[in-house]
């Protein structure tokens, strides 16, 4: 069922922008642009929270403080949930549905320029 941003949460008022909802079986929450995806199987708190989250991608695509910033959003609630919903682990792939995530390319390359140091450091 596909559904407008205003129709999923209704206590967001400040979000006026019109984005188009698609509920999906798999991954956590993207923006594609024209419309977000979003699991279907989030329950309400984390539903309201991931959705914020997505609709700051519709002003702007990618700025660093917003890259450093994910961690503090999400909770232990939150990893419990992706633990018991393994399709949730799709948002980590870097390239699907035709669209390449930025965040995660540069995220992976940070992570992997730290596990290089540390193993010349430890090498050495």
């Amino acid at each position: 069922m596909i559904k407008t941003f205003k129709q999923c949460l209704k206590p967001l008022s400040k979000m006026q922008k019109q984005i188009e909802i698609r509920e999906v079986d798999y991954g956590i929450g993207s923006y594609f642009g024209d419309y977000i995806e979003i699991n279907r199987n989030l329950p309400p708190d984390l539903r309201k929270k991931v959705l914020e989250h997505e609709m700051k991608h519709t002003t702007s695509l990618f700025s660093w403080k917003e890259f450093f910033s994910h961690t503090p959003e999400l909770n232990l609630k939150f990893y419990l949930w992706m633990f018991t919903h393994p399709k949730s682990f799709y948002n980590f792939i870097p390239y699907r549905n035709g669209h390449l995530d930025i965040e995660l390319c540069i995220g992976y390359a940070i992570l992997g320029g730290i596990i290089c140091l540390a193993w010349i450091f430890i090498m050495a």
